[in-house]
């Protein structure tokens, strides 16, 4: 039989607590002044309702698997090692920290952030899966947006200083600054911009294949903007640095 445990940290006292189901559940609340830890090895399971509140903590070291409603007013940090999936809804309105691996797993399952999302590790947004990001986004690690219907959408700020990979569809009608590579470089790929695009001294944007990406809204160049594909320009392009286009 085995055994799996997390911990429930109020204050300064520390309670194990031990499940002998396949999987531990998400409590329904992680109060304020509470913190939940899953271990390395063990899994945690929310097919429910689950509410990180203001002043909480869920940090995840094992397996996080959600296939409900997954709330996050406080941190939901997810270490490095650790496994995050999302099958479900995941709001996100506190601080999402990962350092791990994030799955924003296939058909129907949506992530929403309002607050700040960190991401230091591998976050996967699968096909069919729907990522909407109206608060912060940070990409330190790598970013990889896939295909086949799969969603995502910013309206407030994404700063990618890393590796981001548009297998897809990219809306922005928020703020993209890219300080790193942003990679459109799939037969499927295009990036939708009617808001404010900064590709940055030492950003690389790239653009490949024959759909083409579109601008609409404002595109800032100082870095190197790389364009094989197509690039439909019908509102401010300034380019202040190199660009190559294919003949």
């Amino acid at each position: 039989m085995n055994a799996i445990r997390f911990a429930l940290v109020i204050g300064t006292v520390t309670a194990t607590l031990t499940t002998t189901n396949a999987a531990a559940y998400c409590p329904q609340n992680v109060g304020s002044g509470e913190t939940v830890s899953v271990f390395v090895g063990d899994t945690m399971t929310n097919g429910g309702d689950c509410t990180i509140e203001q002043g909480g903590q869920l940090l995840n070291s094992g397996v996080v698997e959600n296939t409900g409603n997954l709330w996050d007013y406080g941190m939901l940090n997810n270490n490095a090692g650790g496994v995050l999936n999302n099958s479900g809804v995941l709001s996100n309105y506190g601080l999402l920290d990962n350092v791990g691996t994030y799955n924003n797993n296939v058909d129907d399952t949506k992530m929403y952030n309002t607050g700040t999302l960190e991401n230091f590790g591998t976050l996967n947004n699968s096909p069919f899966a729907e990522l909407y990001n109206s608060g912060t986004l940070n990409n330190y690690g790598t970013l990889n947006h896939a295909d086949m219907g799969a969603v995502l959408d910013n309206s407030g700020t994404l700063n990618n200083y890393s590796t981001l990979n548009n297998f897809g569809r990219m809306h922005n009608t928020g703020t993209l600054e890219n300080f790193g590579a942003l990679n459109s470089s799939s037969w499927n790929s295009w990036l939708d911009n009617s808001g404010t695009l900064n590709n940055n001294f030492f950003g690389r944007l790239i653009n490949h294949f024959d759909i083409p990406s579109f601008n609409s809204g404002t595109l800032n160049n100082s870095g190197t903007l790389d364009n094989d594909g197509g690039l439909r320009n019908t509102g401010t392009l300034n380019n202040i640095a190199l660009s190559r286009q294919r003949a």
